[in-house]
C-alpha cells in the first residue's frame, strides 16, 4: 500500500457464513498507530446472483493512508454473528510505502 492513495482492501473468509454476521471489525495496527473500521465502512461482496460470496472489502481514504507510518502494517478481522459468537482471523501484515508527493489531492 502506498501512502496518500485510496486502496480497496478485499478479504475472503472461507468457512464462515457471512449471512449470520452482524458486525465486522478490521483493525490496522503499526508502531504508534491503530485504526478500526466497522459498520458502514465494510462493504460485503456478492456473486452474480446477488448472494453474499464470503467476501468483503474496505476502502481507505487519502487521509487515512497518509496517517499510516511507513513499514509493516498488521491487520486482523473480527466478526460477531447472530448467536454472539465472535471469530477472528490470524493477524497478517502488509507493507506501507511512502509516496513522493504526500499531500491530499483534490479534484
Amino acid at each position: 500500500m502506498i501512502r496518500g492513495t485510496t486502496p480497496y482492501i478485499k478479504f475472503n473468509v472461507s468457512g464462515t457464513d457471512l449471512s449470520d454476521i452482524t458486525d465486522i471489525l478490521i483493525t490496522f495496527e503499526a508502531k504508534n498507530y491503530e485504526m478500526t473500521k466497522r459498520g458502514s465502512d465494510i462493504i460485503r461482496t456478492v456473486d452474480e446472483d446477488d448472494n453474499p460470496d464470503g467476501g468483503f472489502y474496505v476502502r481507505l481514504t487519502q487521509e487515512e493512508t497518509l496517517a499510516l507510518p511507513v513499514g509493516k502494517l498488521t491487520l486482523q478481522v473480527k466478526m460477531i454473528n447472530t448467536n454472539n459468537d465472535v471469530v477472528a482471523t490470524s493477524k497478517f501484515s502488509i507493507r506501507v510505502e511512502e509516496a513522493l508527493y504526500e499531500e491530499v489531492i483534490e479534484a
